[in-house]
């Protein structure tokens, strides 16, 4: 249930900054070292985004164009990489 909480309201400053994802691009990369520290792996935020993407368009239904699809595909890749990133600098490569 935790994790669940925290998932959400990571969605929620994500889709709150979407329009200035730079300023939280310090928080992600907290975010990603905290996850290498977990053993969270690369293949997992593909998951994770895989997942966030279909809840999206089930829930949207018709409101999730190839627009809206396009614009968090490019978020998640965004987010996902900082965090790759800097998991990679935790773990020395």
């Amino acid at each position: 249930m935790e994790q669940k909480r925290k998932l959400m309201q990571t969605i929620g400053v994500a889709v709150k900054n979407l329009n200035r994802l730079g300023d939280i691009i310090p928080v992600v990369r907290n975010l990603g070292k905290r996850h290498a520290g977990y053993g969270v792996q690369d293949r997992h935020y593909d998951t994770v985004a895989a997942a966030l993407l279909w809840t999206l368009e089930q829930g949207l239904g018709d409101l999730f164009t190839s627009e809206v699809n396009d614009a968090w595909t490019a978020t998640c890749a965004v987010l996902a990489g900082t965090m790759k990133d800097a998991a990679a600098e935790v773990a020395g490569g």
